[in-house]
């Protein structure tokens, strides 16, 4: 009777430790998750352009300049130059880490122009867990916000503004899951923004 109980107990105590090994999580290197968070982001851009066609217009190649504010606008518009040319301004935004807002203009084959507003609908979400800690990562944002930036587009004569467009889409909502996420992650602690950092000594 002794030598069956001690089976159910070690049996129980087998399949206890084995639901505990299911439940922790597998994770890759940063490496490869930032491989599968660029392959998302492809994808969202392809459907991206596939709706902006199905709309019966197309992506106008200017680039982007920077101009001076006149005024903190969040609506497309338009100023014109003293030369005489038509600047079409973007929503006023903020640089933000390095990384540039993306303003974008669309056409039809009737020489309107649009500004594009995409408007994501994520129509699926997936984590992706990495090995990697965010605390031992670079630092690169923190501190006061930046400044307002101001976009424009130097609109061809033979183009007509008319405002903003709005095209849904849809995307894949993709998170990396760093190890400091989880918990009992043995990783460090953040560290402090570099503007933020203490400067105290001794």
């Amino acid at each position: 009777m002794r030598t069956v109980l001690l089976l159910v107990i070690s049996s129980v105590l087998a399949c206890g430790a084995k639901g505990k090994r299911a439940q922790q999580h597998s994770c890759i290197r940063l490496d490869a998750a930032r491989a599968e968070q660029a392959a998302s982001a492809k994808q969202n851009r392809a459907n991206l352009e596939a709706a902006i066609v199905a709309r019966g217009l197309s992506l106008l190649a200017i680039p982007s300049q920077t101009v001076g504010i006149d005024k903190l606008s969040p609506e497309w518009r338009t100023r014109t130059q003293p030369s005489g040319e038509t600047i079409v301004l973007a929503p006023i935004a903020n640089q933000g880490c390095g990384d540039s807002p993306r303003f974008e203009l669309v056409r039809n084959d009737k020489g309107e122009v649009w500004g594009l507003y995409a408007a994501a609908r994520a129509t699926r979400k997936r984590e992706v867990d990495t090995c990697a800690c965010m605390s031992e990562q670079p630092v690169t944002c923190g501190g006061a916000a930046p400044p307002p930036l101001q976009l424009g587009f130097t609109l061809p004569p033979d183009l007509t503004f008319r405002g903003e467009v709005r095209i849904d889409y849809d995307v894949e909502d993709l998170r990396l899951v760093f190890a400091d996420m989880r918990q009992g992650s043995s990783c460090p602690r953040m560290p402090p923004p570099p503007e933020q950092a203490s400067h105290c000594h001794g």
